[in-house]
């Protein structure tokens, strides 16, 4: 085997270590987003199925009532809305009492009311005090409830969950990046001597740069395809074994996350080589052993 053949071995090797290397680190990367999308669905479920109560007057008339019903969920706060009539309380209540606490108090005290859940964004305490003070200005509202605790306890979570989180991801991000700039270092470095006999023999920086850019581009491209076969390889595993993913994870959150993985497979992949071939175009022969 000529010297030539086995650098050029050697270098298709690295290439190719290079390539897995970083698409196992998009793998990690993307999973780590995914955790944080997923939890992220979850904490929005369930401020969406947090309740408020519109307690309505007795001679709130079914006109009233449904005029009401619309006008809140034509509004942008409304997730959904549901009526609950007098006797749906009565039924209510008495399922979970056991018995029928009409027999005991003689008539049904109970109020018909809406029962609202707010859009995620405006399940926090300065919008829920605009909603309810625009709701109680119409005439047949008498109360409005819901539970402030249970609102202040899932936002304050949500602002601790939001800080660990970004803080997770912005570390596997940076650690991501440095370790793949180190692989297409490493890839390049096979190649440092025939970079440098390029520039000896009078080959322009531009000229030697652009075959390794587009190398980087492909590569970066064949690692973000790869590591998106594996993630909706791994999806699909775990929908069929351990959970149904799909009930939060929607499309249009996996085409972001896709399109990031691409974007920055492709970019750090690129940028990677002008840095290591302008390192080595720029170094000394004695640097390069």
């Amino acid at each position: 085997m000529s010297v030539r053949s086995y650098f050029k071995r050697k270098a298709k090797t690295s290439l190719i270590v290079s390539t897995l290397s970083i698409s196992f680190l998009l793998v990690l990367l993307g999973v780590v987003a995914l955790v944080i999308m997923e939890t992220s669905n979850l904490v929005n479920v369930v401020r969406e199925n947090a309740e408020v109560q519109v307690f309505l007057s007795d001679d709130a008339s079914n006109l009233d009532i449904l005029a009401l019903s619309k006008q809140i969920s034509a509004s942008g706060y409304a997730k959904n809305l549901r009526y609950v009539s007098k006797d749906d309380a009565k039924r209510i209540l008495t399922e979970d009492l056991g018995e029928d606490f009409v027999d005991f108090v003689g008539y049904n005290p109970l109020k018909a009311s809406l029962v609202l859940q707010l859009k995620s964004k405006y399940a926090s305490s300065d919008s829920l005090y605009t909603i309810s003070h625009f709701i109680k200005q119409n005439a047949m509202v008498t109360d409005i409830r819901y539970h402030q605790l249970l609102f202040d306890t899932i936002n304050k979570n949500i602002k601790i969950f939001t800080f660990i989180g970004f803080g997770i991801c912005a570390f596997f991000l940076i650690l991501s990046l440095i370790l793949i700039h180190n692989y297409i270092k490493l890839a390049l470095f096979a190649e440092r001597f025939l970079i440098k006999s390029m520039q000896l023999v009078g080959a322009t920086k531009q000229f030697i740069r652009k075959p390794y850019l587009i190398r980087g581009l492909w590569q970066g491209f064949f690692a973000g395809l790869i590591a998106s076969l594996l993630l909706i390889g791994l999806l699909f595993w775990i929908n069929e074994n351990v959970a149904n993913l799909n009930t939060l994870l929607n499309f249009n959150d996996l085409a972001i996350l896709f399109s990031v993985i691409f974007a920055l497979s492709m970019l750090t992949t690129i940028f990677s080589s002008l840095l290591a071939t302008n390192r080595y175009l720029n170094a000394d022969i004695d640097e390069l052993y």
